[in-house]
């Protein structure tokens, strides 16, 4: 914590933010469920099962992020529904133009940019000067393009160190709790209203607007978060007093208390008088006599947590294990951390280009052992066989020719001819279905495959180019009972190995093309 005050307070001297609480925001989101919780009801005494209807719904989880400054101002609310689509009416009498949705439900990488550049920016952009962002740690808040468009637009993010969100983060603070009790008060209004109605997506942003107008997100409570935590203004006592109590628990200044060994229990393995003695002592030593009820549940409290703490020096010596890399507080708009953080991303570009060497070996091994298996004139030599682990397979189409290449090695040779045409020839009478393919031309309409995830997918498209042992294929999908281009030309280089067949010319009316497609061996299906 004092860590995270420092280099908080190093940003704030750096921007003169301790004189702007407008330009300083927390925000973070909150998940809101349509179960109203458990509710204690007044009865007649004597009733039998006295009970309270509820939605037939089973519980559901809205995510929504919130985000204001130190002054008490809030940003729309921006509301993220689990879905593949998001629908115009899941966005009607709610926030304006604050909707996303994610497959999961939960706020993720792409959605919470989403927020910042077409929430956030726009909202404070009539601020002058730095803003400083204060986020906690969750990946999705951690992206590099959110860290650059940031700077682009002069606003420092500042991360809060991991698991100190309860302690530091204004909106759990002085917020949350008031917002949870006001939406259960608005789902029991909702559902006596409407007959205990379930809670939809349609329904959804017209609670949240009623919750946008209660006194839960009011400007005091804003400001009581950030002056509690200890952000604004910044404090280092505050921002330490509750961890402070963490100490007492997690067993520190241990000397100071009094140890007992299992020898010193009394009767029912209960304290002896003196170790209780010895307690009371110290306790009244360190603490004054109360004089006020809040001093009264201090000095509960104090009592309880040492006694909880002398007893748990007893109760067992396991080493307990803990984690060293720690994650700190930091700034990471500053250039070192940008720096960092664009090394690690090219790092891991640069890993998924890597071509995975051992797989294709392994691939050529499995093909091999198939071959062995089966007849020479199998029609089942056109087949590239896969692993059904997805470890093993090629990551594109390259690794693939690659490796077909390696097992017909000596079989296949390729020469270019008269008028550019590439002429296979084998020296082998075990020919392979792309062996077959003797002359290809340009303007041929033919067959080509492509790696999938657990089989070969084929496609037609009409040569447009050959050259140097390459063609280029300007590829058609299918529709229907025909076969159209599409609305994005899609034209790429392959090479002759993945040439399946030659067919015929197709029939052209108003676009649409009708293919005589042969039986080709080890084609079941053209997309």
């Amino acid at each position: 914590m004092e860590d995270c005050y420092n280099k908080l307070q190093a940003v704030y001297s750096r921007f003169g933010l301790d004189k702007k609480p407008q330009n300083i925001f927390n925000c973070d989101e909150i998940g809101f469920q349509t179960d109203a919780g458990v509710q204690k009801v007044l009865w007649k005494r004597g009733s039998r099962n006295p009970n309270k209807l509820v939605g037939s719904v089973t519980k559901a989880t809205y995510t929504v992020l919130i985000c204001c400054n130190a002054v008490g101002d809030f940003l729309p609310m921006f509301i993220n529904y689990k879905g593949l689509h998001l629908y115009s009416t899941w966005c009607v009498d709610g926030p304006e133009n604050c909707y996303n949705c994610s497959p999961s439900g939960w706020m993720e990488s792409l959605q919470f940019f989403d927020w910042f550049t077409n929430c956030f920016i726009p909202s404070t952009s009539d601020l002058q000067d730095t803003k400083l962002l204060i986020l906690d740690g969750h990946n999705s808040h951690l992206s590099l393009d959110l860290i650059e468009t940031a700077a682009k637009h002069n606003i420092e993010i500042f991360c809060l160190p991991a698991h100190t969100s309860h302690l530091v983060q204004p909106l759990d603070v002085g917020v949350y709790k008031s917002v949870k009790a006001s939406w259960r008060k608005i789902l029991r209004d909702f559902y006596q209203e409407s007959g205990y109605k379930n809670i939809d997506k349609i329904v959804f942003p017209s609670l949240m607007k009623k919750l946008a107008n209660t006194p839960s997100l009011s400007r005091s409570n804003a400001v009581g978060g950030f002056d509690g935590s200890g952000i604004y203004p910044l404090s280092l006592e505050k921002m330490t007093k509750e961890s402070q109590m963490a100490h007492i628990v997690n067993g520190e200044d241990s000397a100071q208390m009094p140890s007992t060994s299992s020898g010193d229990s009394g009767e029912n393995g209960q304290l002896p008088s003196t170790s209780y003695n010895i307690i009371r002592n110290k306790i009244s030593e360190q603490t004054p006599c109360p004089s006020t009820p809040e001093d009264i549940k201090t000095s509960l409290a104090n009592s309880i947590l040492s006694v909880l703490r002398t007893e748990n020096t007893k109760k067992s010596t396991v080493i307990k294990k803990n984690r060293v890399n720690r994650k700190f507080a930091e700034s990471l708009t500053d250039k070192d951390v940008l720096k960092r953080l664009r090394e690690k991303e090219e790092e891991k570009q640069s890993k998924k280009k890597a071509k995975p060497k051992a797989t294709i070996g392994k691939q050529k091994k499995k093909r091999k052992a198939q071959e062995s298996q089966q007849p020479s004139s199998s029609s089942s030599e056109s087949e590239v066989i896969y692993d059904d682990n997805s470890d093993n397979e090629p990551e594109d189409f390259e690794d693939l020719i690659t490796a077909e290449n390696e097992q017909v090695e000596n079989e296949i040779i390729e020469e270019e001819g008269e008028n550019g045409v590439i002429e296979a020839k084998t020296n082998n009478s075990q020919r392979s279905t792309h062996a077959d393919i003797q002359n290809v031309k340009l303007g041929n309409w033919v067959v080509v495959k492509y790696p999938g995830k657990k089989d070969i997918i084929h496609y037609i498209g009409k040569v447009v180019q050959v050259k140097d042992g390459d063609i280029k294929v300007n590829f058609l999908r299918k529709k229907g009972l025909y076969f159209v281009y599409p609305d994005v030309e899609d034209t790429e280089s392959v090479l002759l190995n993945a040439v399946v067949a030659i067919i015929d010319e197709p029939a052209i009316n108003r676009g649409m093309h009708f293919f005589k497609v042969p039986h080709i061996s080890g084609v079941t299906k053209i997309y």
